[in-house]
């Protein structure tokens, strides 16, 4: 059995934007983005390391996400924001055992979800945040999960002569 716990923090520098536009899109600096995530889990193995049950939960508190946006005007005027702070959780639990040797099952399921706070209503983000209370951030997927069968038998187990694994 291995305990684990940490805490960490991370950031983003802030900056000026570098990508043209006009002159007020160019003059308007970003502040920086920052994050402290914390995560607590376990990983143990039993009957024999026959079995192996993972679970771990997280939480990151994001304050001043910086997103990139594309402003409304003639041509392409991209600018980094400051958009929203944001609370984020998970968990995670993870299974694998070994039926009879040579075949394991796996199993893993994710759940998360976040909740945007502090969010600044001049960044154009805010809109699409308050018109889609459903919205979650890019590439952030509410729950995740997987099932699996792995065998890897000798040919030999199937009454085969010849030298080889059986793999699916």
């Amino acid at each position: 059995v291995l305990l684990y716990a940490s805490a960490t923090r991370g950031f983003r520098a802030g900056g000026f934007q570098s990508g043209g536009g006009n002159a007020l899109i160019i003059s308007t600096p970003y502040q920086p983005e920052t994050v402290w995530s914390y995560e607590v889990g376990t990983k143990t193995d039993f009957f024999e390391n026959r079995l192996r049950v993972n679970a771990t939960a997280i939480l990151a508190t994001n304050k001043s996400l910086q997103a990139a946006v594309l402003l409304p005007g003639a041509g392409v005027n991209v600018a980094t924001q400051n958009g929203y702070d944001a609370d984020m959780w998970g968990i995670e639990l993870e299974a694998q055992a070994v039926i009879i040797d040579g075949v394991t099952v796996n199993f893993a399921l994710g759940l998360q979800d976040q909740k945007f706070k502090n969010i600044n209503p001049a960044a154009q983000i805010a809109t699409s945040i308050r018109t889609n209370p459903g919205l979650r951030g890019s590439g952030f997927a509410g729950y995740t999960g997987t099932i699996g069968l792995n065998v890897d038998k000798p040919l030999t187990d199937f009454g085969v002569q010849t030298p080889g694994n059986f793999l699916l």
